[in-house]
Protein backbone atom coordinates (compact mmCIF):
# COMPACT_ATOMS: atom_id res chain seq x y z
CA UNK A 1 0.00 0.00 0.00
CA UNK A 2 2.93 2.16 0.88
CA UNK A 3 2.28 5.75 2.53
CA UNK A 4 -1.43 6.71 2.66
CA UNK A 5 -1.01 10.25 4.77
CA UNK A 6 0.82 13.08 3.44
CA UNK A 7 1.91 16.50 4.47
CA UNK A 8 -1.99 17.17 4.78
CA UNK A 9 -3.55 14.21 5.36
CA UNK A 10 -5.12 11.70 2.62
CA UNK A 11 -5.29 13.11 -0.72
CA UNK A 12 -5.92 12.55 -4.21
CA UNK A 13 -8.87 12.36 -7.27
CA UNK A 14 -12.15 11.46 -5.89
CA UNK A 15 -13.38 7.81 -6.41
CA UNK A 16 -9.54 6.90 -6.99
CA UNK A 17 -7.38 5.08 -4.70
CA UNK A 18 -6.76 6.43 -1.96
CA UNK A 19 -10.47 8.07 -2.04
CA UNK A 20 -11.83 5.04 -3.33
CA UNK A 21 -15.07 3.74 -1.66
CA UNK A 22 -12.80 0.48 -0.59
CA UNK A 23 -10.27 2.41 0.97
CA UNK A 24 -12.19 5.38 2.30
CA UNK A 25 -14.40 2.56 4.54
CA UNK A 26 -11.12 0.83 5.22
CA UNK A 27 -9.44 4.03 6.50
CA UNK A 28 -12.34 4.57 8.72
CA UNK A 29 -12.41 1.85 10.82
CA UNK A 30 -8.59 2.31 10.96
CA UNK A 31 -9.07 4.79 12.56
CA UNK A 32 -11.40 3.76 15.29
CA UNK A 33 -8.63 0.86 15.84
CA UNK A 34 -5.98 3.06 16.17
CA UNK A 35 -8.00 5.80 18.73
CA UNK A 36 -9.82 3.04 21.03
CA UNK A 37 -8.51 2.73 24.24
CA UNK A 38 -10.86 0.39 26.58
CA UNK A 39 -14.63 0.43 26.45
CA UNK A 40 -14.86 3.79 25.80
CA UNK A 41 -17.14 4.67 22.81
CA UNK A 42 -14.95 6.49 20.04
CA UNK A 43 -16.71 9.17 18.61
CA UNK A 44 -15.97 11.59 15.41
CA UNK A 45 -16.94 14.91 14.25
CA UNK A 46 -16.51 15.56 10.74
CA UNK A 47 -16.99 18.03 8.54
CA UNK A 48 -16.15 19.08 4.70
CA UNK A 49 -16.44 21.62 2.15
CA UNK A 50 -18.97 21.56 -0.96
CA UNK A 51 -17.43 19.13 -3.27
CA UNK A 52 -19.65 17.33 -4.85
CA UNK A 53 -17.72 14.10 -3.52
CA UNK A 54 -17.68 15.13 -0.54
CA UNK A 55 -21.12 13.23 0.66
CA UNK A 56 -20.42 10.02 -0.71
CA UNK A 57 -16.48 10.13 0.83
CA UNK A 58 -18.52 11.19 4.31
CA UNK A 59 -21.29 8.16 4.10
CA UNK A 60 -17.98 5.71 3.46
CA UNK A 61 -16.22 6.82 6.03
CA UNK A 62 -19.09 6.48 8.27
CA UNK A 63 -19.11 2.80 7.31
CA UNK A 64 -15.92 1.91 8.33
CA UNK A 65 -16.21 3.63 11.20
CA UNK A 66 -19.73 1.99 12.71
CA UNK A 67 -18.54 -1.23 12.01
CA UNK A 68 -16.18 -0.98 15.02
CA UNK A 69 -18.63 0.23 17.28
CA UNK A 70 -18.12 3.55 16.86
CA UNK A 71 -20.01 6.76 15.87
CA UNK A 72 -19.90 9.58 13.02
CA UNK A 73 -21.43 12.82 13.41
CA UNK A 74 -21.46 15.64 10.56
CA UNK A 75 -21.71 19.29 11.06
CA UNK A 76 -22.36 19.29 7.20
CA UNK A 77 -20.57 21.93 5.21
CA UNK A 78 -18.12 24.38 7.60
CA UNK A 79 -14.96 25.64 7.31
CA UNK A 80 -12.04 23.70 8.86
CA UNK A 81 -10.64 25.32 11.97
CA UNK A 82 -14.46 24.92 13.13
CA UNK A 83 -13.87 20.72 13.11
CA UNK A 84 -10.34 21.68 15.04
CA UNK A 85 -12.35 24.14 17.53
CA UNK A 86 -15.29 21.95 18.02
CA UNK A 87 -14.04 18.90 18.32
CA UNK A 88 -12.41 19.09 21.49
CA UNK A 89 -14.83 21.58 23.26
CA UNK A 90 -17.94 19.17 22.06
CA UNK A 91 -16.17 15.90 23.39
CA UNK A 92 -15.34 13.94 20.61
CA UNK A 93 -12.50 11.68 20.68
CA UNK A 94 -11.55 12.75 16.70
CA UNK A 95 -12.71 15.29 13.72
CA UNK A 96 -12.29 14.81 10.18
CA UNK A 97 -12.38 16.91 7.73
CA UNK A 98 -12.84 16.21 4.22
CA UNK A 99 -11.62 18.85 1.48
CA UNK A 100 -8.78 19.15 -0.92
CA UNK A 101 -8.75 23.05 0.33
CA UNK A 102 -7.74 25.54 -2.89
CA UNK A 103 -7.48 22.36 -5.25
CA UNK A 104 -10.26 21.66 -8.06
CA UNK A 105 -13.71 20.01 -7.30
CA UNK A 106 -12.17 16.77 -8.90
CA UNK A 107 -9.87 16.19 -6.22
CA UNK A 108 -10.90 16.15 -2.69
CA UNK A 109 -9.22 14.55 0.64
CA UNK A 110 -9.41 13.56 4.56
CA UNK A 111 -7.51 15.64 7.07
CA UNK A 112 -7.71 14.04 11.37
CA UNK A 113 -7.52 16.19 14.49
CA UNK A 114 -7.13 14.61 17.83
CA UNK A 115 -9.40 15.08 20.33
CA UNK A 116 -7.65 18.26 20.88
CA UNK A 117 -8.21 20.12 18.04
CA UNK A 118 -4.65 19.88 16.54
CA UNK A 119 -3.32 17.61 13.56
CA UNK A 120 -2.73 14.21 13.72
CA UNK A 121 0.81 13.57 14.49
CA UNK A 122 3.01 11.41 12.46
CA UNK A 123 3.20 8.63 14.83
CA UNK A 124 -0.85 8.32 14.39
CA UNK A 125 -0.69 8.73 10.93
CA UNK A 126 1.97 4.99 11.00
CA UNK A 127 -0.33 3.54 13.10
CA UNK A 128 -3.32 3.89 11.00
CA UNK A 129 -1.15 2.33 7.71
CA UNK A 130 0.18 -0.17 9.77
CA UNK A 131 -3.36 -1.33 10.93
CA UNK A 132 -4.67 -1.12 7.01
CA UNK A 133 -2.04 -2.95 5.65
CA UNK A 134 -3.05 -5.38 7.92
CA UNK A 135 -4.57 -8.42 6.21
CA UNK A 136 -6.06 -10.28 8.82
CA UNK A 137 -9.26 -8.27 8.83
CA UNK A 138 -11.70 -6.71 6.77
CA UNK A 139 -14.63 -4.32 6.79
CA UNK A 140 -17.87 -6.45 7.09
CA UNK A 141 -20.50 -5.63 4.81
CA UNK A 142 -23.09 -3.69 5.31
CA UNK A 143 -25.51 -1.58 4.51
CA UNK A 144 -24.48 2.40 4.35
CA UNK A 145 -25.19 3.70 7.22
CA UNK A 146 -27.54 7.03 8.32
CA UNK A 147 -25.39 9.67 9.75
CA UNK A 148 -26.24 11.75 12.41
CA UNK A 149 -26.51 15.45 11.64
CA UNK A 150 -25.67 18.06 14.11
CA UNK A 151 -25.64 21.90 13.55
CA UNK A 152 -22.44 23.26 15.35
CA UNK A 153 -22.28 26.96 13.29
CA UNK A 154 -24.07 29.05 16.34
CA UNK A 155 -21.33 27.29 18.58
CA UNK A 156 -18.69 28.76 16.17
CA UNK A 157 -20.07 31.69 15.46
CA UNK A 158 -20.17 32.75 18.80
CA UNK A 159 -16.97 31.51 19.22
CA UNK A 160 -15.41 34.12 16.13
CA UNK A 161 -18.22 36.99 17.76
CA UNK A 162 -16.15 36.74 21.03
CA UNK A 163 -12.73 37.24 19.07
CA UNK A 164 -14.01 39.89 17.02
CA UNK A 165 -16.62 41.73 18.86
CA UNK A 166 -14.22 43.92 20.53
CA UNK A 167 -12.69 45.78 17.64
CA UNK A 168 -15.05 48.50 16.42
CA UNK A 169 -12.98 50.97 13.96
CA UNK A 170 -14.16 49.13 10.68
CA UNK A 171 -17.92 48.25 12.33
CA UNK A 172 -20.45 49.52 9.06
CA UNK A 173 -17.50 49.38 6.60
CA UNK A 174 -18.64 48.39 3.31
CA UNK A 175 -17.07 45.09 2.66
CA UNK A 176 -16.44 42.24 -0.06
CA UNK A 177 -16.11 38.36 0.81
CA UNK A 178 -15.23 35.89 -1.04
CA UNK A 179 -16.08 32.79 0.10
CA UNK A 180 -14.49 30.24 -3.24
CA UNK A 181 -17.97 28.81 -3.17
CA UNK A 182 -16.66 26.88 -0.23
CA UNK A 183 -16.76 25.96 2.94
CA UNK A 184 -17.20 29.45 4.62
CA UNK A 185 -20.15 29.94 2.42
CA UNK A 186 -22.14 28.51 5.48
CA UNK A 187 -20.51 31.27 8.06
CA UNK A 188 -18.94 34.13 6.99
CA UNK A 189 -21.73 35.77 5.06
CA UNK A 190 -23.74 35.68 8.46
CA UNK A 191 -20.85 36.37 10.82
CA UNK A 192 -20.01 39.95 9.00
CA UNK A 193 -23.39 40.84 8.87
CA UNK A 194 -23.74 40.69 12.63
CA UNK A 195 -20.76 41.86 13.19
CA UNK A 196 -22.38 45.21 11.67
CA UNK A 197 -20.89 45.49 8.29
CA UNK A 198 -22.31 45.99 4.87
CA UNK A 199 -20.83 43.25 3.64
CA UNK A 200 -21.39 42.22 -0.60
CA UNK A 201 -21.05 38.34 -1.01
CA UNK A 202 -18.88 36.69 -4.32
CA UNK A 203 -18.13 33.28 -4.79
CA UNK A 204 -21.30 32.01 -2.03
CA UNK A 205 -23.20 29.97 -4.62
CA UNK A 206 -21.87 26.54 -4.70
CA UNK A 207 -22.95 23.69 -6.54
CA UNK A 208 -20.48 20.93 -5.85
CA UNK A 209 -18.65 22.00 -8.87
CA UNK A 210 -17.84 25.47 -8.91
CA UNK A 211 -15.26 25.14 -5.70
CA UNK A 212 -12.65 27.86 -6.42
CA UNK A 213 -13.08 28.13 -9.98
CA UNK A 214 -12.42 32.01 -10.96
CA UNK A 215 -12.71 33.00 -7.42
CA UNK A 216 -11.23 32.78 -4.02
CA UNK A 217 -7.72 33.33 -2.39
CA UNK A 218 -6.32 31.29 -5.34
CA UNK A 219 -7.59 33.50 -7.67
CA UNK A 220 -8.17 36.81 -6.22
CA UNK A 221 -8.99 39.11 -9.73
CA UNK A 222 -12.61 39.22 -9.68
CA UNK A 223 -12.43 40.24 -5.99
CA UNK A 224 -9.82 43.15 -6.76
CA UNK A 225 -11.90 44.36 -9.46
CA UNK A 226 -15.01 44.67 -7.29
CA UNK A 227 -13.44 46.21 -4.46
CA UNK A 228 -11.76 48.81 -6.48
CA UNK A 229 -15.00 49.57 -8.94
CA UNK A 230 -16.83 49.52 -5.99
CA UNK A 231 -15.20 51.79 -3.44
CA UNK A 232 -15.18 48.98 -0.54
CA UNK A 233 -12.88 49.84 1.85
CA UNK A 234 -11.90 45.56 2.96
CA UNK A 235 -11.61 42.33 0.73
CA UNK A 236 -11.11 38.83 2.25
CA UNK A 237 -10.43 36.02 0.37
CA UNK A 238 -10.79 31.92 1.77
CA UNK A 239 -9.94 29.02 -0.28
CA UNK A 240 -12.48 26.10 -0.46
CA UNK A 241 -11.81 25.18 3.05
CA UNK A 242 -11.54 28.17 4.94
CA UNK A 243 -8.62 27.45 5.96
CA UNK A 244 -6.68 30.35 4.75
CA UNK A 245 -7.42 34.10 3.37
CA UNK A 246 -6.16 36.91 1.94
CA UNK A 247 -7.00 40.42 2.65
CA UNK A 248 -7.14 43.38 0.49
CA UNK A 249 -7.91 47.02 0.77
CA UNK A 250 -8.36 49.86 -2.00
CA UNK A 251 -4.71 51.48 -0.56
CA UNK A 252 -6.42 55.02 0.17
Amino acid sequence: MGRLFGTDGVRGKAGHYPLDAVTVRRLGAALVRTLRHGDATVRFLAGRDTRESGTWIERELAQGVHSQGATLASAGIIPTPAIAYLTPRMGYTAGVVISASHNPFEDNGIKVFSGAGEKFTETLEQRVEAIMEDSSWEVPPGTLPSIQPIDYRSEYLGHLRRILEGETRLKGARIVIDCANGATTTVAPRLFEELGFDARRIGCEPDGRNINLGCGSTSPQLLSKTVVHGGYRLCIAYDGHGGRGIFGDTGT
